[in-house]
């Protein structure tokens, strides 16, 4: 059985496309928009990227339900917001991963989560 992933992105297109690479990956991809829809769609989750902007908080909210619930999602968040603050915080809640918007090459993220997914039920959050 394929692992779960949740794509939380509040762009369209940006959605569609990581949860279609998602897919390609082998991952069972539920695909949302906004905080509320993520945190309704956490149960069973194997692994999350999460977007920081969202229209109705932010991606660090997500995360911290996860840390806060000991939900073994691993987690990783995706942003091109700079702001050292946001980026702290992000950090205090211990993703396993952040990467910065756009995905380029020189800071791409395959492969990664395909490593995560691999033992996230049974390792749990770190």
């Amino acid at each position: 059985m394929p692992h779960k992933a949740l794509v939380v992105e509040d762009d369209d297109d940006t959605r569609r496309a990581l949860a279609g690479i998602m897919r390609h990956k082998g991952f069972d991809v539920c695909a949302v928009g906004t905080v509320q829809d993520a945190l309704a769609a956490l149960d069973g989750q194997a692994v999350a990227v999460i977007d920081v902007n969202l229209p109705d908080g932010f991606g660090t909210d997500v995360l911290r339900a996860i840390r806060e619930q000991d939900r073994p999602i691993r987690v990783a968040i995706w942003t091109a917001e700079l702001s050292p603050d946001l980026v702290e915080q992000a950090r205090s809640l211990r993703p396993e991963a952040i990467f910065l918007k756009p995905i380029t090459s020189t800071n791409s993220w395959s492969g990664s989560t395909r490593t995560a997914a691999s033992d996230a039920p049974e390792r749990g959050r770190p």
